[in-house]
């Protein structure tokens, strides 16, 4: 490992004659020399532009309870698209899917909704285990939270107005 001198020291160019205070020697760091740095900052911006233009996707939050005997009852939450203008003219369609047991539930079974940005409707009602809607989107930026819940079982899928 390399280390620089500290300033003022002759080392470093200083005057031989003063005496050189001494300063603490510091590592250098390896592996961030600006072409690096650039090629991770490109990176990171083909990241976000695949991002946006659905070349990858990214999951939300799940908080569906595990299928086991107690807890057979399954919500899946998904949104289209993930990312919205924070504009109140655009919106995304919100599919629920609820399943007990691996088979869909009962017509008109109800499922709760809650958006923690822009407006969504209160509730929505199944029909062969599919429940669809639409959200409309707030005037400000940032994180919305969409969250489903159904027989007790809730889903969470996080969507962002830019």
């Amino acid at each position: 490992m390399r280390y620089e001198a500290g300033i003022g020291s002759a080392a470093a160019g200083g005057a031989p004659d003063r005496p050189a205070a001494p300063a603490p020697a510091r590592p250098l760091r390896r592996g961030l020399t600006p072409r690096r740095t650039a090629r991770g900052v490109l990176s990171w911006l083909a990241l976000a532009g695949a991002l946006a233009l659905g070349v990858v996707q990214m999951h939300g939050c799940r908080g569906t309870a595990p299928e086991t005997e107690e807890a057979a009852v399954r919500v899946q939450v998904d949104v289209v698209p993930l990312i919205l203008p924070a504009d109140t003219t655009e919106t995304a369609s919100v599919w629920i899917t609820v399943l007990a047991e691996g088979e869909p539930v009962a017509d008109s079974t109800r499922i709760d909704l809650l958006a923690t940005l822009g407006s969504i409707s209160a509730e929505a009602y199944t029909r062969d285990g599919l429940a669809v809607t639409s959200y409309r989107a707030a005037a400000v930026t940032g994180n919305v939270a969409i969250i489903a819940q159904a027989r007790g079982v809730r889903d969470t899928m996080n969507i962002t107005l830019y």
